[in-house]
C-alpha cells in the first residue's frame, strides 16, 4: 500500500518491488495495524448502524435527516482513516 502513496506523489524510484523490499520483515507490525485499522472501522460501522436503526425506530421526522448527517459524517472519518494508511506506510518506509 505505500506504492499507492508514491504513484500519487510522482515518485517514479520508489516501486513496487521496493515498497516490498522495504517492508519485508514487519509482519507483526502489520497485523498489529490491521487489527486496529478493522476495529476502528467496526466502531465506526456501529456508530452508523446505531443512527440508521435510531431512525427507523423514531417517527418523527427530524431524527431522520439528523442520523443521515451522522451516517455522512461517519463515512467521511471511514474514508479519511482509509486513505491515510498509504499516506503513512509511505512516510515510514520511505
Amino acid at each position: 500500500m505505500s506504492w499507492l502513496a508514491a504513484v500519487a506523489l510522482g515518485d517514479r524510484d520508489y516501486t513496487v518491488r521496493t515498497a516490498y523490499r522495504v517492508s519485508r520483515g514487519n509482519r507483526i507490525a502489520f497485523l498489529a495495524f490491521t487489527f486496529w485499522l478493522l476495529f476502528s472501522l467496526a466502531v465506526v460501522g456501529a456508530l452508523g448502524a446505531g443512527a440508521f436503526f435510531a431512525q427507523q425506530s423514531l417517527p418523527q421526522p427530524w431524527v431522520k435527516l439528523v442520523a443521515w448527517v451522522v451516517i455522512a459524517g461517519l463515512v467521511w472519518l471511514a474514508l479519511l482513516i482509509v486513505h491515510s494508511v498509504p499516506a503513512a506506510l509511505y512516510r515510514v518506509f520511505r
